[in-house]
């Protein structure tokens, strides 16, 4: 058994939009019944804390010698308001020189202090028209001003998603003693893996579900 936590903590940008620019130019946004280009606060402070838990199970068995679990959760929050929540279950079964990986993974967030949406999309009507402050903001200009964004992921929204994932030693395939050099052969893996992403919310309405397929072939140099 093995517990691992982690904190992390990250500032983007300081104050300025030469050097924190955060906004993307390309997105506008309803702001009084007019379209504009969003405009977020140029610092950001982002903070993260989570926990792992990894368990190892012998199993008497020499296909299947062990099995192993790893449950996580990560919280996140930033001084924008958003606060968000990961918990992952994830497992290994090996079967011989293959092993098998199954992750499952939700994820839940609020919306920033900043956000403002008619329902179906972001949107600043009525008294939001001109923007809104951030509330949690830690720089006082930041306070003070008024914001406006229609990045689908600052606002309310959910994922699940679902992986498997299979990883093959090649080490005792008997096929490698034929060819040139197939110690080294034997020392390779492949990793295939296929995941499917399941969005709600704004995250949904602009991007849909998503799929997610992996292949990755290694040997040592």
């Amino acid at each position: 058994m093995l517990l691992s936590a982690s904190y992390e903590i990250g500032v983007l940008g300081f104050d300025s939009a030469s050097n924190g620019w955060q906004a993307n130019v390309y997105r506008t946004v309803n702001l009084g019944g007019a379209p504009a280009r969003e405009n977020v606060p140029y610092q950001r402070i982002r903070q993260a804390a989570a926990l792992a838990f990894y368990l190892h199970l012998a199993v008497p068995s020499r296909i299947m010698p062990y099995l192993a679990f790893r449950p996580s959760y990560r919280f996140y929050w930033d001084d924008w308001g958003l606060l968000s929540h990961t918990p992952e279950l994830r497992m290994y079964v090996p079967i011989g020189p293959v092993i098998a990986r199954v992750t499952g993974r939700y994820y839940t967030q609020n919306h920033v202090s900043f956000w403002s949406d008619d329902g179906v999309r972001p949107s600043y009507l009525g008294p939001a028209s001109q923007g809104l402050h951030c509330a949690g903001c830690f720089l006082a200009s930041s306070r003070a001003s008024l914001w406006y964004t229609a990045d689908p992921k600052l606002g309310d929204m959910t994922s699940a998603f679902f992986e498997i994932g299979i990883l093959a030693r090649l080490r005792g395939i008997h096929a490698w003693k034929w060819l040139p050099g197939h110690d080294w052969l034997g020392e390779g893996t492949i990793d295939l893996s296929y995941g499917h992403y399941v969005n709600g919310g704004f995250a949904h309405t602009a991007f849909g579900d998503a799929e997610v397929a992996g292949l990755t072939v290694e040997w040592p140099l």
